[in-house]
């Protein structure tokens, strides 16, 4: 019958059907457990919506018969096989509401286009804007407010709410003004025959009616209420404000009438007895809901009022007017101590052996609720803190709540702080956690406004002003919440890696767990008493502990509990003999104390003691006091950090009698990384332990008992510190620990590659240690780089790139870096960078992702630096550059090309071009010289006198050319030229190509890039919404000038030295090629504009006269003016974690070597310009220059270059 009934669902002709039959079977097709009547099911019902959701005939529109289904009134057609099933009959009717709830979060507010299946599966090409029409709207608000008063499924009457708040959130209260109204009234109507039943012997189900009817309307007002106060703009809160003025008066004065209707008058135990015998259990457990219901009601609705911000009575502004939200507050302390009372009664009639057993399992239900409703009061005072800008510890009253709880709660026997993992149990118990919690938060939450600056002149209520008071609840804390609790314990035994996560996750999440909740308490108690009265008595409880039974659990656990409390208070205790006087703080001399010495004096020793002579349960103290040299690291003194190592290596080894728990032995390795990354970490010192602390680490990273991603990154990261701050010493360690990274990183089965980037820190660290041994040890370096190249690739690929690829890039540039020799692998990593293989997942090259293309760039330039012979890596002329070069030129270039089209202000590009013509430039004039160094840095030969062959930079030019890369160069200075900083660098990348490539493969190039261009102003590479796609015609016609006249403006705006003598070289080579290539429109917009670039080779040769030597600047840089470095980011390693640390690896010798080579450091100046103008003047082209020039100015230019 369900296929049938789906087949005319989604028929186009034929009778309109009935919405009610039909999808009650495709409802109920859709309880089915079968995967594919599942699909027909929901294939079907979509498409029914999107046919019939605007039919003519109400009847056959789906929304009404939703709700008709999940709500029924006799009127649902139920399929036989439903009829006697009343689960099945319920999983019907919720999925029935759960449909149209999700059809209002979809379609209620506007269209939605939807794709409309056909029969045979396809999708119907006409996409149908759905939406529910004005006529549905209005009955969905009548129909579903007037049901679900009656609802007796708890799980459809909440779906059923749902729908009501979503709706609400859109038509309150434009389209649905009377929804609190009406659903209050409901509350109301019903409560009156509820409580007038209490005294007359009406019975049974209309009882239940009235009750449920109650419980229903106020579950609706307060859900719509929290959906609207999750609406966070402006009209959203001003609507809650509305409602708040509109609602509040009215509730304050029902719900003390309803309270005394729900509760008895007097707390008792017999009152409490007689209270739950009165009624029937499931009557009183909703009268008591619907009591927190509107509790939690009036609590938003207070939050959202203004009188919040209000320290007074009366709202600012409105004479007269009451302040509603305190109001509400002053209403509730007595509400507050009666529910507290009655529920201590109630629990005294629960465990009384005399109670009927039947009676006490009804009532189960009801001592959970009474629970909630306590749980309520404590929401509502933090929710009145959390309000911005509140003013609520200000009120009169507000002390008292303070005060009420820390004397009912705070000084509770140490059973309230007890947590139960079962909610049930835990909402039966005296003090439950919420409770203490609760407690815990408001005490140090109002300590913390009142000792806030913004309330600084205002007196602080008492007791709370008092030191008295600050100490002895310091000591109550410390006694009472602090020690671990049994429960605990009990987890720590079972799976003490579970629980060492836990711990850690409670001090981020602390408002669910008590002892986080005391620690912040405590800190805040310290923080503000005067003379550090509450550290000094935390430090006096510490000596104190020393007697404390070591054969004693509760003992052993109090102990704990003091050292927690000394950890926490580090920067709050006496002052220490390193500190300086405080004259605020410490008036006693007597008074310092040495925590470094208190430390091994007691602390050490007492970590190293093992049973007999302690308890079994002393692993506790081990953990607390690797804990406690934690969070002292700092502070202790480099005397006292030998035996400091020596204990945490003994807690670290699985094998030793301190080593063998694991929770003991992830603290030991949190700590020892705290003492390696210190900056008085010494390796020498910890020299003795090296061996034994890297070999336990490893054995922790690959322990079988630890299965959890922190806990493996944890001991992994710790390795990697240890490895890069003991350097060279852990070479002979290598071997083993290059077999550790593939271990760990196969145990990785989380798709959120926790350990991973963890994995690849520790391959750095090894590069980093042992980057100074890599030319002494070739076996060694080969043996990282074969181990890096393989997690390189697995990173870069598409299911891994988005986590891992900075981590990968940054790796494989550290690989290189610090590389004697560049081992094959590596190299071809490159490949895979530019996706040439096609095995990364299709992402395409990285240098055109932005979140890895800089990076890509920055592994490019540090190929660039090997421009150098390296016969152990198999490269000629030119090194391991130009073989890259010639590898992998051609997608690199043409991806950059494709980079520079679409957005010319992407500079990273040109930075890396930049390295790749420098270093093509410095290997050809090596190879020339024979690999003579001395001879090929030699700047007594002028700019264009000196021996090259060309090989390199003239094939980088092909290249460029071949792949547009170089038109895209070209295009983007002249798009850039009004942007001063970005013109610049495409300005000194072209003087860069013109000093290195041959001026008869330049200067040609340039001349038909620029007729290409002028040609093609529109750019046929770039996309036409890229901004860089076209040259304004005003720019075209001037092209060759325009583009000339960027090297003197751009000289004046570049503020470095050593940019501006490149910009003047760059003219210089301009120059010479215009002379060898006369009748060329270039070469003539050169020769005229000679007499303008002499005026920026003055300016250039004044600033190299003013340098002590003839031009003895240093390299040209881009990005960067430090002097051992040729270019930006390939001397100085941007986004490492060790660029603090002193590079000495292969690649900082090698850029400082680029750098000697650089041309825009050895060639002098006036040499370039006297050979370029001498050049332009053999061929005849300078004459005309010469007589347009002032005689003042020639003069001048000749005695710059030595001619007079």
């Amino acid at each position: 019958m369900a296929s049938s009934a789906g087949s005319s669902a989604v028929g186009l002709g034929g009778e309109a059907p009935n919405a009610l039959q039909t999808l009650t079977h495709l409802l109920a097709l859709g309880t089915s457990t079968s995967a594919a009547d599942l699909s027909t099911s929901e294939s079907n019902l979509s498409s029914y919506e999107a046919h019939f959701h605007s039919h003519p005939s109400a009847e056959s529109r789906p929304w009404l018969a939703y709700l008709y289904i999940a709500l029924p009134r006799g009127d649902l057609p139920i399929p036989p096989s439903h009829q006697a099933n009343e689960a099945a009959l319920t999983a019907l009717r919720t999925l029935a509401i759960i449909r149209l709830k999700h059809a209002i979060d979809k379609y209620w507010r506007a269209a939605r286009i939807v794709a409309r299946p056909r029969t045979n599966g396809a999708i119907d090409v006409n996409l149908t804007p759905v939406k529910i029409n004005d006529e549905d709207k209005a009955a969905l608000r009548s129909l579903l407010l007037e049901r679900i008063l009656g609802e007796s499924n708890r799980g459809i009457a909440l779906q059923a709410s749902v729908c009501i708040s979503r709706i609400a959130r859109t038509d309150y209260p434009n389209q649905w003004p009377k929804l609190f109204e009406d659903s209050l009234q409901a509350l109301n109507q019903a409560a009156t025959r509820v409580i007038g039943a209490s005294g007359s012997s009406a019975q049974g189900q209309e009882l239940e009616r009235s009750a449920l009817v109650m419980l229903r309307a106020a579950e609706v007002a307060k859900r719509c209420t929290k959906e609207l106060s999750q609406v966070k703009v402006l009209a959203g809160k001003v609507r809650m404000a509305e409602l708040a003025k509109q609602m509040l008066p009215s509730l304050l004065s029902f719900y003390p009438q309803l309270f005394s209707a729900t509760f008895p008058s007097s707390t008792s135990p017999d009152a409490a007895y007689q209270w739950v015998t009165s009624r029937p259990a499931e009557v009183l457990n909703s009268l008591v809901r619907v009591s927190h219901l509107l509790f939690k009601l009036m609590t938003a609705l207070a939050i959202a009022d203004i009188g919040t911000l209000s320290a007074r009575a009366a709202n600012d502004g409105s004479e007269g007017q009451s302040n509603l939200s305190n109001d509400w507050f002053k209403s509730t302390p007595g509400f507050l101590d009666h529910v507290f009372t009655l529920r201590m009664s109630f629990l005294e009639v629960q465990a009384s052996p005399s109670l009927d057993q039947g009676l006490a399992r009804e009532l189960r239900a009801l001592g959970q609720s009474l629970t909630k409703h306590l749980s309520a009061f404590g929401k509502l005072y933090l929710g009145l803190l959390d309000k911005d800008k509140s003013r609520a510890t200000s009120w009169p009253g507000w002390s008292d709540i303070i005060a009420w709880y820390w004397t009912k709660t705070g000084q509770a026997p140490s059973s309230a702080k007890e947590k139960s993992r079962d909610i049930d149990e835990e909402a039966l118990m005296p003090y439950p956690s919420t409770l203490v919690i609760h407690t815990l938060l408001l005490l140090r939450r109002s300590l913390e406004a009142w000792h806030s600056p913004s309330n600084r002149g205002r007196p602080i209520p008492s007791p709370f002003d008092s030191d008295d008071f600050a100490v002895s609840t310091a000591d109550i804390v410390v006694d009472y919440f602090l020690p671990f609790e049994r429960s605990a314990l009990e987890r720590w035994e079972g799976d003490p890696e579970q629980w060492t996560v836990e711990e850690e996750q409670a001090q981020e999440d602390f408002t669910n767990e008590v002892r986080p909740c005391a620690e912040r308490l405590l800190i805040v108690l310290a923080s503000n008493s005067k003379a550090r009265r509450v550290g000094r008595a935390i430090w006096r409880k510490f000596m104190e502990s020393a007697s404390y039974d070591v054969q004693d659990l509760g003992q052993v656990v109090r102990r704990d509990a003091v050292y927690t409390a000394l950890g926490r208070l580090r920067d709050y205790l006496p002052a220490t003999e390193t500190e300086g006087y405080d004259e605020e703080h410490e008036k006693i001399q007597d008074d310092r104390i040495d925590v470094s010495q208190a430390f091994v004096d007691r602390l050490l020793p007492e970590a190293a003691q093992v049973p007999p002579a302690v308890s079994a349960s002393w692993v506790l103290i081990r953990r607390r006091v690797s804990w406690l040299l934690y969070e002292y690291s700092e502070k202790i003194s480099p005397t006292a950090r030998d035996k400091v190592y020596r204990l945490l290596t003994l807690l670290l080894d699985a094998k030793s009698e301190l080593g063998g728990d694991i929770a003991v032995r992830l603290s030991a390795a949190r700590t020892l990384g705290a003492f390696i990354d210190d900056i008085g970490f010494d390796a020498e010192v910890f020299q003795p332990y090296l061996e034994s602390a890297i070999k336990s680490l490893a054995e922790l990273a690959t322990d079988e008992e630890l299965c959890l991603m922190d806990s493996i990154a944890l001991s992994t990261r710790t390795l990697s510190l240890l490895i890069e701050r003991s350097g060279p010493r852990v070479a002979s360690l290598v071997p083993a620990l290059a077999d550790l990274a593939p271990a760990l990183w196969g145990k990785e089965s989380s798709e959120e590659c926790k350990t991973r980037p963890a994995v690849l820190a520790l391959v750095k660290s090894l590069l980093r240690a042992t980057e100074s041994l890599s030319a002494s040890d070739p076996s060694l370096s080969a043996r990282l780089q074969a181990l890096v190249a393989p997690l390189v690739t697995s990173c870069l690929h598409s299911s891994l790139i988005s986590l891992l690829g900075i981590d990968a890039l940054q790796l494989w540039h550290k690989a290189i870096r610090c590389a004697a020799a560049m081992q094959g692998d590596v190299f071809n990593l490159l490949g895979v960078a530019l996706d040439t293989t096609g095995g990364t997942g299709g992402q395409g090259p990285l240098t055109e992702i932005p979140d890895f293309a800089s990076e890509v760039g920055r592994v490019v330039e540090e190929y660039a630096l090997w421009f150098e012979p390296t016969p152990a890596s198999g490269a000629g002329p030119g090194g391991l550059a130009r073989e890259m070069l010639r590898a992998y030129a051609a997608p690199l270039f043409s991806s950059w090309a494709r980079v520079l089209n679409e957005d010319p202000m992407t500079l990273y590009p040109v930075q890396s071009i930049d390295a790749l013509v420098q270093s093509m430039s410095a290997g050809d004039r090596l190879e020339a010289t024979g690999g003579d160094m001395g001879a090929a840095n030699d700047g007594s030969a002028g700019l264009f006198e000196r021996p090259t062959t060309y090989a390199g930079t003239n094939m980088l030019a092909q290249v460029m050319s071949e792949s547009g890369l170089f038109e895209a160069i070209v295009r983007g200075t002249i798009l850039l030229k009004e942007s001063s900083i970005p013109c610049s660098h495409y300005i000194l990348l072209l003087s860069r190509l013109s000093i290195s490539v041959s001026p008869s493969i330049f200067f040609p190039l340039l001349s038909s890039t620029i007729s290409n261009i002028r040609s093609n102003p529109t750019n046929p590479r770039a996309s036409l919404d890229s901004g860089a796609a076209s040259i304004e015609p005003a720019v075209i016609s001037q092209l060759p000038d325009v583009l000339l006249g960027l090297w003197p403006k751009k000289f004046e705006t570049t503020a470095a030295p050593r940019r501006r003598k490149l910009i003047a070289m760059g003219m210089c080579a301009l120059l010479q090629g215009a002379s060898a290539a006369q009748g060329d429109a270039l070469a003539a917009s050169v020769m005229n504009s000679v007499g303008e670039w002499v005026g920026t080779w003055l300016d250039a040769l004044a600033e190299v006269r003013e340098k002590e030597g003839p031009d003895s600047a240093p390299g040209i840089l881009l990005n960067d003016d430090s002097n051992d470095t040729p270019f930006g980011a390939g001397g100085s390693d941007v986004g490492d974690d060790d660029g603090w640390l002193e590079d000495t690896s292969c690649g900082a010798a090698r850029a400082r070597a680029l750098n000697d080579a650089d041309l825009g450091v050895r060639v002098r100046l006036a040499d370039a310009v006297k050979g370029a103008l001498g050049a332009a003047d053999a061929r005849g082209g300078m004459s005309g220059v010469w007589q347009a020039m002032d005689p003042m100015v020639l003069d001048l230019l000749q005695r710059e270059l030595g001619m007079k």
